[in-house]
C-alpha cells in the first residue's frame, strides 16, 4: 500500500512454508533521495521508534502474522512525526482488519 510518504509492504506468513514464525518483523529502506545522513538518519530513528512502539504492539495485539516492510519516499523526508506514524498505523489497521 502507498501514502504519501511510505510504501508499505505486508508478507502474510500465516500460510506457513516460509520458516518457523517468531513473531512480526519489520524492516524499512530509506534511500537518499538528494538528502544527507542526518536527515536519512532522523528518518530511520522516526520509523524505528514508530514500528517499535506502534506497529509492533498492534500486529501482535491483532495475532496478525505478517512481516512489514516499509520504504520512505520523498514525501517522508518532510513528514512529520504524527504524519509518519498516522500513515503508517491506517495501513497497519487495514492489513489487521482483513486477516
Amino acid at each position: 500500500m502507498r501514502t504519501p510518504a511510505l510504501d508499505v509492504y505486508l508478507l502474510d506468513r500465516s500460510a506457513g512454508g516460509i520458516g518457523e514464525w517468531r513473531g512480526p518483523r519489520i524492516g524499512w529502506i530509506v534511500p537518499k533521495l538528494g538528502h544527507g545522513s542526518v536527515e536519512r538518519n532522523r528518518l530511520k530513528r522516526r520509523l524505528r521508534e514508530i514500528g517499535r512502539r506502534r506497529v509492533l504492539k498492534r500486529l501482535r495485539e491483532a495475532e496478525c502474522r505478517a512481516d512489514v516492510l516499509v520504504r520512505a519516499r520523498r514525501g517522508g523526508y518532510r513528514a512529520t512525526y504524527q504524519e509518519l506514524e498516522a500513515q503508517w498505523m491506517s495501513v497497519v489497521e487495514v492489513a489487521c482488519s482483513h486477516r
